[in-house]
């Protein structure tokens, strides 16, 4: 039987090209990407997509890069997301986003369960890519 897995591998650089080298990897247990359309009262789509939000859940304490990624309001890093199908060992899909700031880091301990300790990342990037899609937020960094 097939079970997924999904990597989160960050660059120290802040744009992603095709050059870009990722340094660490982290295995998630949770991840989310949202983007939206405004609409009209008939449900059509008013606008360009926007969003770029990135919620990840890590099954372990923080590593000092990512601390200091979510203490840091001038700090922005790219990175991707491979989600696999782990038996096979094919990637299913892949989701790369730069210009981004960890804007929210939570650590929970908890005695239930497998792990006893979970981080939860926010992340809101300035640019996502999935597929031959591209969503860009156009920011303006101060």
């Amino acid at each position: 039987m097939a079970s997924n897995k999904t990597i989160l591998q960050l660059s120290s650089d802040e744009k992603y090209s095709g050059e870009t080298s990722f340094d660490t990897s982290y295995d998630l247990i949770y991840a989310k990407i949202d983007a939206h359309q405004r609409i009209d009262n008939k449900g059509k789509a008013q606008s360009d997509p926007y969003g770029g939000m990135i919620t990840l859940i890590m099954d372990r304490l923080p590593p000092e890069e990512i601390i200091e990624w979510g203490m840091n309001p001038r700090r922005y890093k790219c990175g991707r997301l491979i989600m696999e199908l782990s038996q096979v060992g094919t990637t299913y899909h892949k989701v790369v986003f730069s210009n981004a700031a960890c804007t929210n880091i939570r650590v929970r301990y908890s005695r239930q369960g497998e792990a006893y300790v979970q981080t939860r990342l926010e992340i809101n990037a300035g640019s996502v890519i999935v597929g031959d899609f591209s969503l860009d937020n156009a920011w303006v960094k101060d």
